[in-house]
């Protein structure tokens, strides 16, 4: 199997072409759209920030994806998906933060938009941009402001991908809320900031990628 072009992450430029990216199922082409369309404005108003995965070794600035991160809440009535928990013994809430917390929202980042050209899947680099956002949650956001969790609206398509990454699904979402079938996820910043310490010289999971 040939080894894997090496890449590197960095934030948008407003010189980076996407036209080229493909997509390899229509359900994505929003994410291609986006990106295309709206990221560099979203970026200039302070709405959203977009980090590209790129070929360093590249003739042309055609990254082959990219993640796009924004602040969000998370609803604290919001109740995780429990495979080996029966619905009627859940709290009907989110994990415990162990305080006195009188508040209906957690703060949280969501992953907006996430994209890998077709023809560059299977090397990871999905998991890649996700740890990138993970490594932004540890070093720059949770020792600055407080920030629990991590939230995407994935697609139909992709939940199995992001919950390779460590995401969970809700059990329910309020109906105001979701209209195109994405599912609502959500992973507690806590288990990301655990594994950056893990004792096991990061073998497997996320320590492959996660600073220690």
């Amino acid at each position: 199997m040939p080894e894997a072009p090496r890449v590197k992450i960095r934030h948008l430029s407003d010189d980076d072409d996407f036209r080229n990216i493909k997509t390899g199922d229509e359900a994505f082409l929003p994410l291609k759209n986006f990106i295309n369309n709206r990221a560099k404005s979203y970026e200039n108003a302070h709405l959203t920030r977009t980090y590209v995965l790129y070929e360093p070794d590249a003739t042309k600035r055609q990254p082959i994806g990219y993640i796009t991160l924004m602040s969000t809440v998370l609803d604290t009535a919001q109740v995780p998906l429990v495979d080996d928990i029966p619905p009627e013994e859940l709290d009907g809430h989110l994990p415990e933060v162990d305080v006195d917390y009188p508040y209906t929202t957690y703060p949280a980042i969501r992953v907006a938009r996430l994209l890998v050209d077709v023809r560059h899947r299977g090397n990871r680099y999905g998991e890649k941009l996700i740890a990138h956002a993970f490594m932004i949650a540890v070093n720059l956001i949770a020792p600055q402001i407080g920030c629990r969790f991590f939230v995407v609206d994935a697609k139909p398509k992709s939940v199995a991908f992001y919950e390779r990454c460590g995401f969970k699904r809700f059990r329910q979402v309020r109906k105001t809320e979701r209209v195109d079938g994405a599912v609502v996820m959500f992973l507690d910043l806590n288990d990301v900031l655990n594994s950056t310490h893990r004792s096991d010289g990061g073998k497997g999971g996320w320590g492959g990628f996660l600073p220690t």
